[in-house]
């Protein structure tokens, strides 16, 4: 492979990985999912991973180089990765500011 099609694929990747991980304490689970996810500290610390991941994506994205030329690709990866952004961002506030029962 070479170095775009390299770089699509980790664009992709790390944008789909931020945007599952900051939906999830969003979605209703059952509470067996609920207290495994509690137990490994979940709520509490996997919100500065989206931001790292998204961050890094995003750094990512404006050296992206399209083999096609067209830049709806560019948009729509940012579109998705300022989503996994502000999701992470209302994450923390709710967990710090609003104090989230964890």
């Amino acid at each position: 492979m070479n170095k775009e099609t390299k770089r699509t694929v980790l664009i992709i990747s790390l944008t789909a990985v931020a945007l599952l991980i900051a939906i999830m304490p969003f979605l209703s689970f059952g509470d067996h999912i609920i207290d495994c996810l509690r137990t490994i500290n979940f709520f509490h610390w996997t919100w500065f991973v989206v931001f790292c991941l998204a961050g890094y994506a995003l750094k990512e994205v404006w050296a992206w180089k399209i083999a096609s030329g067209r830049l709806y690709p560019k948009v729509i990866a940012i579109f998705f990765l300022l989503m996994a952004l502000l999701l992470a961002a209302l994450w923390f506030c709710i967990m710090f500011v609003f104090e989230w029962p964890t």
